[in-house]
């Protein structure tokens, strides 16, 4: 059987206070839905859905006034302020973190689904 990494936001220091908390309860949120029952599965999935696009609008409002903005997701990848943050979310988080990361940086309209 597969060892379950925990993912925390323990080493994120350089960001905004309300990015990292959300960050963390997201990430317990992550964990806890890969180990969820059946009957818990689908609550647990919600509620991590919700707690990823606060999430992201923490990280929006901790972007939108910092002086030398990434241009887009990429670039934020190389910059020091975004690397922890990166580095402390799962692979299948990383391209929807990417895509409204990139929607962000471009002052585009996110496009946040939370209905499902």
């Amino acid at each position: 059987m597969k060892e379950h990494h925990q993912f925390v936001a323990s080493e994120v220091t350089n960001v905004d206070e309300q990015v990292r908390e959300s960050l963390n309860e997201m990430l317990q949120l992550w964990n806890r839905m890969k180990t969820s029952e059946m009957d818990e599965a689908g609550d647990d999935a919600d509620r991590f859905q919700m707690t990823f696009y606060m999430f992201m609008e923490h990280v929006e409002k901790w972007v939108q006034p910092l002086q030398q903005r990434p241009a887009d997701a990429e670039e934020a990848r190389l910059n020091p302020e975004f690397q922890k943050l990166f580095e402390s979310l799962p692979d299948p988080l990383q391209i929807p973190f990417e895509t409204e990361l990139d929607a962000i940086l471009a002052d585009g309209d996110r496009h946040v689904d939370s209905t499902e």
